[in-house]
């Protein structure tokens, strides 16, 4: 009976053992990495021998900022992937940085310098308390001769006084240990990014009737990551294409390395619903919106969003009660529904530490046309702008651009691409080789009383010179006033040369300047108005 149980025992302890799979511990590498504004999809592979049986295959050292459901394994073998489950594992740190090796090593020998000083610190304050102690040089009836008193004396004078610079010169040498230490603390908390320094476990496993190998891909999505581009805009000669250098400003903070690896950059985002949208019916209402203001789809206040709703004037849809949010409608933001990829040409690699790095991703000519543009009413300058024809050809963002005219940083602008139509104009900052003046001619400016009325003449005289060594085409606007009041009248307005916006009073003209060349532009109107009256002509 005992061997019978013994047997049965045997048999279930065996059977349980063969239920549980083996494991084994694959190493795997970072060989891709696309990178979202806010995210980044990181590709990893690995080749490893598979043996018959139920097999955990645990790949660590992975982010611990993945997102679960994002994770993807592929295996080329003859066996079947049964799951796939991702681990928190607290036990291993991540990989740690040579800079942050360094670090720690050098704060490991300024420790050990600190116990130094403090334990010599510790020798001389002992010394000195004893010397303190036995401050008697001698007794009454010691006979001590006046000459050895003041000898011993001096000799506890000198000894207390070392001691006492001693003293000084340690605790110095102490506090500045101490706050080197302080500051490799704060470089190592900064190079580190993270309290989180726990990696994650993959386990995959799989069932395969026999032993084989394979090469296995994995990828997965990230947070703590994420890039913006921006560009550097160079235009050395206005009868040349722009040279225009995209750039990606990159940073990650996933707790892995990207070293040497392909590194893409994209404008998707990886974290966009995948579920079909389901059109609902349509019920309209009676809803009036003032046109001119617009709906705050966050529910934030903000104190220039303003609604009449059946009437009455609402501040924000926080101050909106149940039946008027019914009234409400709105067409939500317009999506781009393509997304922009650029893949860098060569490895790169992208440090875990969450600083910012500017990469450059490719360069291109684009061909533009040029013209100045100024306004010397408001400002006596002339600005450089660029038409770009068909720019969505290009795979522009939004984004910073650092401009640079004839070799010389000139300031920054931005693409700004929501509203561009199919030339985008592109101000490239001022130009002091095209001088610009605006004044008002005296002589014929004058000022009458005629019966009721005050009658006022403006005339005003714009100088603009090309001192550059080639023609250039400019843009002048300059503007007569406007009225809506039937007792004020504008009259005999002139602008030789150019054309006026009867709908804006705007005046332009277009033009065609040689080198070393000036043009005279006059510009002249007549204001009549009631004498009681007072108005800013100008």
């Amino acid at each position: 009976m005992k061997f019978t149980q013994l047997l049965v025992l045997l048999i279930l302890s065996t059977s349980c053992a063969t239920a549980q799979p083996i494991q084994k511990t694959i190493d795997s590498k970072v060989a891709r990495v696309t990178v979202f504004p806010a995210g980044a999809q990181v590709t990893r592979t690995a080749h490893a021998t598979v043996p018959a049986g139920r097999t955990d295959l645990i790949f660590s050292g992975i982010s611990p900022y993945l997102n679960p459901a994002s994770i993807r394994v592929d295996g080329g073998g003859s066996f079947t992937i049964l799951s796939v489950s991702p681990v928190a594992n607290r036990l291993k740190d991540q990989t740690k940085r040579k800079d942050i090796e360094v670090l720690e090593k050098s704060k490991e020998g300024f420790q050990k310098q600190l116990i130094q000083h403090q334990a010599s610190l510790e020798v001389y304050t002992t010394e000195e308390q004893m010397l303190t102690a036995n401050n008697v040089v001698g007794g009454a009836n010691t006979g001590l001769k006046a000459a050895d008193l003041a000898a011993a004396l001096d000799l506890h004078r000198s000894r207390m006084r070392e001691l006492k610079f001693f003293e000084i010169d340690y605790n110095e040498k102490i506090k500045k240990t101490q706050d080197t230490l302080a500051r490799i603390d704060q470089q190592i908390a900064a190079l580190n990014g993270s309290s989180d320094l726990s990696t994650t476990d993959i386990i995959v496993t799989v069932q395969s009737k026999e032993s084989n190998t394979s090469d296995f891909v994995i990828s997965y999505v990230v947070s703590n990551a994420g890039w913006y581009p921006s560009y550097d805009l160079h235009v050395d000669d206005i009868s040349k294409p722009l040279a225009l250098n995209y750039k990606a400003n990159v940073h990650q903070n996933t707790g892995e390395e990207w070293k040497d690896v392909k590194i893409a950059f994209s404008n998707g985002n990886p974290n966009e619903s995948g579920v079909a949208p389901i059109l609902a019916p349509l019920y309209l209402r009676n809803l009036l919106i003032n046109a001119g203001y617009s709906l705050n789809i966050n529910g934030g206040r903000t104190e220039e969003t303003q609604y009449i709703v059946n009437g009455q004037r609402k501040m924000s849809p926080a101050y909106l009660n149940e039946q008027d949010k019914s009234n409400i409608t709105y067409t939500p933001p317009s999506q781009n529904a393509t997304s922009i990829t650029f893949e860098l040409a060569t490895p790169y690699t992208v440090i875990n530490d969450g600083q910012n790095r500017a990469v450059d991703m490719k360069e291109e000519d684009i061909p533009a046309s040029f013209e100045y543009f100024c306004v010397p009413k408001k400002e006596k300058k002339a600005y450089l702008v660029a038409h770009i024809p068909n720019w969505l050809d290009y795979n522009l963002m939004d984004g910073e651009v650092n401009l640079y005219y004839e070799g010389t940083f000139t300031g920054k602008t931005a693409f700004s691409l929501a509203n561009a139509e199919d030339t985008l104009n592109l101000s490239l900052g001022q130009d002091k080789g095209i001088t610009v003046n605006r004044v008002q001619v005296k002589d014929y400016s004058k000022r009458q009383i005629l019966s009721d009325k005050k009658s006022a003449t403006s005339v005003y005289e714009i100088t603009v010179r090309n001192n550059k060594k080639f023609p250039v085409n400019i843009v002048v606007e300059d503007q007569v006033p406007l009225t809506t009041e039937k007792d004020i009248t504008i009259d005999d307005a002139q602008y030789e040369g150019g054309t006026i916006d009867e709908a804006t009073g705007k005046v332009t003209w277009k033009l065609a300047l040689l080198a070393g060349k000036d043009k005279k532009l006059k510009l002249s109107y007549t204001v009549k108005y009631p004498k009681n009256y007072r108005i800013q002509l100008d």
